[in-house]
């Protein structure tokens, strides 16, 4: 799931700022949204998920990240403020309610005296995450771009059409999409932390 939230967030701003034309401070403020939410359905995921189990709120959260994800794709430089907000709005409660559940279900797996290599291990592979998504959904943006039929290696960057740049993000989200979709089908087959 990190790997692809890191992802589409390291190519927002560039999206927010280079086609859509927003100040930087626009995009702080849309990138914040996500955190925001997150932060507050957090503690109300984890309370959840001790509750009713982790798995069916993780893989349901994947799922609905995966569908969010699809929708971002669809941004394009004439899309709407509002569309962009209530798509990041759903980004963040979807992170906000994977997250948790899916740290209890690690977690709950460790045995009592072995739960901090438990935690460093998720820590680790959180953070591995994170760097081969950026890595990741920024190749596959750029790599959507210089193979576009209508491309021109010698065209300056700030000359290179609109619509090109636009599909090389789209299919980056698109990925994104499809690991979320991935991280959903290893929720629902991951074990049940224990109650």
């Amino acid at each position: 799931m990190m790997l692809a939230f890191s992802g589409v967030q390291y190519l927002l701003p560039f999206f927010f700022e280079g086609v859509m034309g927003y100040q930087t401070y626009v995009a702080g403020l849309l990138l914040a949204i996500p955190s925001v939410a997150l932060m507050i359905l957090g503690p109300i995921s984890g309370t959840l998920s001790d509750k009713i189990g982790s798995r069916v709120l993780a893989t349901g959260a994947a799922a609905f990240a995966a569908v969010t994800f699809f929708f971002i794709s669809y941004f394009t430089e004439n899309t709407s403020i509002l569309y962009i907000a209530v798509t990041l709005l759903c980004v963040g409660i979807a992170l906000g309610i994977f997250f948790p559940p899916n740290m209890n279900q690690i977690l709950g797996q460790s045995k009592k005296d072995e739960e901090g290599v438990g935690s460093s291990i998720m820590t680790t592979m959180k953070n591995v995450g994170e760097t081969v998504g950026i890595a990741l959904m920024g190749t596959v943006a750029l790599f959507t771009v210089v193979t576009n039929k209508n491309f021109n290696p010698n065209t300056p960057v700030a000359q290179i059409p609109m619509e090109i740049i636009v599909e090389g993000f789209a299919v980056a989200f698109v990925a994104a999409a499809a690991i979320a979709v991935i991280a959903a089908v290893l929720s629902a087959v991951a074990k049940d932390a224990p109650r």
